[in-house]
């Protein structure tokens, strides 16, 4: 559909109609004298005679004015509508690149969480010392193989046994926990340790206390110190038999020294007594 608002242009249009294509239609944009503008749409059709050529041309006119002003309204809010949607797209791609980078650095994340993991659960599983985190209230929440072995627990059976049970004596629980209430570190406490099959063996407990996961969490570092009691035991024999070897060695020199002094006395003696006895004669 043309729109014309010059005349000739409209008398052009109306002229391109023929029998075989009688009818068009024109919307044209008028000035009225007031300074507004209407628009008419006119239906424009050629009258052919009975030669089948044209003989007149009958049109009617419609006021579409307010058509087209709805038409210019609609094609502007189309247009806002437009714009918004660019802005729309634009901010949802850079939300979108942004999720994008978020994700990205989410998946890093989570990858140098799991590698920072596994390098702390092989450090945690090759420490040559027994170490475990425990609860206050006596739970195991893990252990390694070290400790394991030490205490001849098999790892499936590590969620039936407490804290207390492995202590000889409840007495040196009680006394490091009552310690951890007030100092968050204790080094080098030798308590004695019970083993799964009943057998026992001195151990030396490095405790610290921490939170974890809002819960307050005991890290166990536990040395096996039997060798090193007996060695000092051995240690500590070794010394009181050199004691005892020494006294018995100033003893024995004692003795040999008061022989001596016996002897000499005795042989001067009889020295001095042969002697006064050939100067007398």
């Amino acid at each position: 559909m043309a729109e014309f608002g010059d005349p000739s242009a409209w008398r052009t249009r109306v002229g391109r109609l023929s029998p075989e294509n009688p009818k068009t239609e024109i919307e044209q944009r008028l000035n009225l004298p007031d300074g507004t503008t209407c628009w008419i749409r006119w239906i424009v059709i050629a009258i052919l005679d009975d030669a089948g050529r044209i003989a007149e041309y009958q049109s009617v006119g419609h006021d579409i004015t307010e058509i087209k002003r709805a038409q210019q309204m609609l094609e502007s809010h189309q247009a806002e509508l437009e714009r918004q949607v660019q802005r729309r797209t634009r901010a949802l791609y850079t939300a979108n690149e942004n999720l994008r980078l978020e994700i990205e650095d989410r998946i890093q994340l989570e990858k140098d969480i799991r590698e920072s993991e596994l390098k702390y659960r092989m450090l945690f599983e090759s420490a040559p010392m027994g170490i475990a985190l425990t609860t206050f209230d006596g739970r195991i929440l893990a252990a390694n193989t070290k400790l394991l072995s030490m205490l001849k627990i098999d790892g499936d059976q590590l969620d039936r046994i407490d804290v207390p049970s492995l202590y000889a004596s409840e007495e040196d629980r009680a006394r490091l926990l009552a310690q951890l209430q007030t100092a968050h570190l204790i080094e080098e406490a030798e308590v004695e340790l019970r083993r799964r099959d009943g057998t026992t063996f001195h151990a030396a407990l490095n405790l610290s206390r921490f939170m974890l996961e809002d819960r307050d969490t005991i890290l166990a570092v536990v040395n096996d110190i039997s060798m090193r009691r007996q060695a000092i035991q051995a240690l500590q024999r070794s010394e009181a038999d050199l004691q005892e070897l020494s006294a018995r060695l100033l003893s024995v020199q004692e003795a040999e020294r008061k022989r001596i002094a016996r002897e000499l006395h005795d042989s001067i003696g009889q020295l001095m007594h042969a002697m006064k006895y050939t100067v007398e004669t």
